[in-house]
């Protein structure tokens, strides 16, 4: 099969232009001429003949130029001064065969990266390689991707893999496509690659009408056994095949639950005029928002954005878009009303009329704010989705020319934070455990086995992590059916296991969402061995205020639904600091359910009541421990403390839920599992506890002003990214853009030229994401 390469290659100090045999240095100040370039002999190979002209086959120039063309030199975004870019263009017969970008600024010296693409005889990319250097030539790292397709040029899988060296693996990814026999697509699943087995992450299934439009998309997520249904998105259309409505709903408990939806109308011309957003609250449509759209005699259109406040519409902005002979851009991906999944990979698509390439922009609040993806694009763009949650997301494609000609989709797509979730099975358990701090099943979501012991049904409703004081009550799982508090921008990895558990699990999350909010970070470790019947959860909480929290008790909370949950009991056994429940029918789930405060319980209940926080949190200090000893429908609540945390600093509390057949054999369990904790096994005993090596420290000082140091470590090598982001989310600065090896580093910022206010930055290592908030206080 016959391959060409289409290379870029940049540097933002300086630029090494590779030009197959030949190699030319050039400075990021000296002025490029053409006749500096190699000359044409050095591209025999290609000709007339050559797939690689066939690009971009709408591409022309209006004096084709056989050698290298200046085409210009200018801000990239200009809200980023230091995104000045260069380009280079190579021509044959009026098309672009060859291009180089470079970059120069005042980021210092970043690596250098040289991408090649191989296309086969049809122009489809086949494979392609990113190198990346250092400022001595060499080579850091690369990544390599490799494409496959049928018969009918359909893209049937997608691999990436990245390498610190020829053989030693950074991260691999890997995207299948199935399609129906009229060459529809049918399923797109998304995996990881597990030390040697590629795992399922999530699926999208699509169902078409009669006209071949997209009537129902499904999104399904792994929960380690199967499929868990998640989601659906419906499209309704009119007569004249335009989409009237778009409607999204949860799956939980067994059936559907709306959650949101757009309605369009359109005019004669079968041009949209109007789109409503409606949430679906308190059993009932309420519209939110809604979009206007008006077109002059050229079929230029305009957008006026409102939402609904104290009564009224209340425009919030208006855009302008371009149509007609004159150069236009549409938007082709991502689908509007879409749901993204952050870290997973979308392409970016668009269709042109007279555009040569374009530079692509998102926004995650509507359009009120833009910041720059990837400038200067002529193919699909592999977007990389980011960890920023929003039913409110744009993507803006505009001319590279001219930034007046472009195009935004027409309904916002939604970025989901997804609770990811694990399954701890042992020989006699099953419970999930989850990145946001519930234990068991998200009901909100429908996802989790919850808790099942030796076969029997599942006995947790659901359960988590919590916090609290006397004066704010508790924050996080704070109610069966409330969501909870906590929430992560961290994938949670998959179990890794040591000389004694065989399933450990590790999970980060903060209450930055909570209207409650501490202000803390939670680390979440989990552990359990194949012969056990008990679950280890080892919780870190660290104080990310510049003063002390005091008195803060920490728990968890246990909606057990054991048998047939109106005919619940339950206990307390205070010398083994446990708290349990059992169906006293005891017909269909014979067993004792409980959990144990290991280092030490100071309160707890086993109650029907629940209430407001400062309510809920007396059920998780109460010293009142009488057997309860009427049916109904219970919950467990069970705390440790008070804690006095130190500004910055941290505190542990182990908790273990445990199961047994009896209760003499729960106590029995109980008793071991005490054993195992004050054994000191690595990762158990407080003292001990193993954290992971991707870390990012709070800034200090904090508040600052204008300097303040920020630490991060790193477990491996990775490409790392250290970026700063005002509170809307708009990146302001990127103080780390390299790869780096393992280890410990510490970077300035400052912030001289930014005004007084909270900002956010964000480490990127490989799948380790980790967002803080830091004060400029002038």
């Amino acid at each position: 099969m016959f391959s060409s390469n289409y290379t870029f290659i940049r540097n933002w100090s300086f630029i090494t232009i590779f030009l197959l045999s030949a190699i030319s240095v050039f400075t990021q100040n000296k002025v490029l001429l053409n006749d500096e370039f190699p000359p044409d002999e050095e591209y025999q190979s290609v000709n007339n003949n050559n797939p690689m002209i066939k690009f971009s086959p709408a591409k022309s120039i209006l004096t084709p130029n056989n050698g290298w063309v200046y085409r210009q030199s200018r801000i990239l975004d200009p809200n980023y001064t230091y995104s000045i870019g260069e380009y280079y263009d190579k021509y044959l017969n009026g098309k672009i065969y060859e291009e180089i970008i470079f970059y120069r600024g005042a980021l210092g010296k970043t690596p250098m990266q040289v991408y090649t693409v191989n296309y086969n005889n049809d122009m489809l990319p086949v494979s392609s390689l990113t190198q990346r250097f250092d400022s001595q030539m060499k080579r850091v790292n690369y990544s390599s991707s490799n494409y496959t397709y049928n018969a009918s040029d359909q893209m049937t899988e997608a691999i990436t893999v990245i390498y610190t060296d020829s053989v030693t693996t950074i991260n691999s990814q890997k995207t299948t496509y199935a399609y129906y026999p009229s060459g529809l697509l049918s399923d797109m699943t998304f995996y990881n690659y597990d030390i040697s087995t590629w795992v399922e992450s999530s699926s999208y299934h699509y169902e078409y009408n009669t006209n071949n439009l997209t009537s129902v998309r499904y999104f399904y997520i792994w929960n380690g056994s199967g499929w868990d249904t998640s989601s659906r998105l419906i499209y309704t259309y009119d007569s004249n095949n335009n989409m009237i409505l778009q409607t999204y709903e949860r799956f939980s408990q067994g059936a559907w639950i709306y959650s949101y939806k757009y309605e369009s109308s359109y005019d004669s011309e079968n041009r949209v005029i109007h789109t409503f957003y409606y949430r679906y609250q308190n059993n009932a449509w309420a519209v939110t928002a809604k979009y206007e759209y008006s077109y002059d005699a050229s079929n230029n259109r305009t957008m006026y954005y409102y939402e609904w406040a104290n009564g009224s519409w209340v425009v919030k902005y208006s855009q302008s878009e371009t149509s007609g002979s004159e150069p236009n851009l549409i938007n082709i991906s991502p689908v509007d009303a879409s749901n993204l999944i952050p870290g997973n990979h979308v392409y970016l698509d668009w269709g042109n009329y007279n555009v040569d390439a374009v530079n692509i922009k998102f926004s995650p609040d509507g359009g009120q704010n833009w910041s720059t993806i990837t400038s200067n694009k002529s193919a699909p763009y592999l977007w990389t989705i980011p960890a920023i949650e929003s039913e409110n997301c744009l993507i803006r494609y505009e001319s590279s020319q001219n930034n007046a000609v472009y195009s935004i989709n027409e309904l916002p797509f939604t970025i989901m934070e997804l609770y990811q979730t694990l399954t701890h099975a042992t020989e006699n358990v099953q419970v999930n455990v989850f990145n946001n701090g519930i234990i068991g099943q998200d009901d909100n979501a429908g996802i989790g086995v919850g808790f099942i012991y030796k076969n029997n049904n599942n006995a947790l409703f659901t359960g988590g992590f919590v916090i609290g004081d006397a004066a704010r009550g508790v924050e996080g799982m704070m109610g069966s059916f409330n969501l909870a508090d906590f929430s992560s921008n961290v994938l949670m990895k998959n179990f890794t296991s040591n000389s004694y558990f065989d399933e450990i699990s590790f999970a980060e999350m903060n209450d930055y969402s909570s209207n409650n909010m501490f202000n803390v970070s939670i680390k979440q470790k989990t552990y359990s061995r194949t012969t056990d019947d008990f679950v280890f959860f080892n919780y870190m909480v660290t104080n990310e205020n510049n003063t002390s929290l005091n008195n803060i008790y920490l728990g968890i909370n246990l909606d057990w639904d054991i048998g047939d949950y109106a005919t619940n009991r339950g206990g307390y056994d205070i010398t083994r600091n446990l708290i349990y429940q059992y169906d006293f029918v005891g017909v269909a789930d014979p067993n004792y359910y409980g959990v144990i405060a290991l280092n030490g319980m100071v309160g707890g209940s086993v109650t029907n009541y629940g209430g407001t926080r400062v309510e809920l949190f007396q059920n998780f200090i109460s010293t009142v421990y009488s057997p309860v000893i009427s049916n109904s429908d219970y919950r467990s609540f069970i705390s440790s403390g008070p804690y006095d945390i130190a500004a910055y600093n941290n505190v542990n509390a182990v908790f273990a839920l445990v199961a047994g057949s009896s209760l003499a054999e729960l106590q029995s369990n109980a008793d071991l599992a005490a054993a195992v904790y004050q054994s000191g096994v690595v990762g158990v005993k407080v003292d001990n506890i193993s954290l992971d090596d991707f870390n990012l420290m709070q800034n200090y000082p904090n508040p600052f002003n204008p300097i303040t140091t920020i630490k991060y470590s790193i477990a491996k090598p990775e490409i790392v990214t250290l970026k700063v982001y005002d509170i809307l989310g708009k990146e302001i600065s990127t103080l780390v853009n390299d790869f780096k090896t393992a280890g410990s580093y510490e970077v300035n910022f400052d912030a001289s030229q930014y005004s007084s206010g909270m900002y956010l930055y964000k480490l990127t290592a490989g799948n380790y994401i980790k967002v803080k908030k830091m004060i400029l206080m002038k």
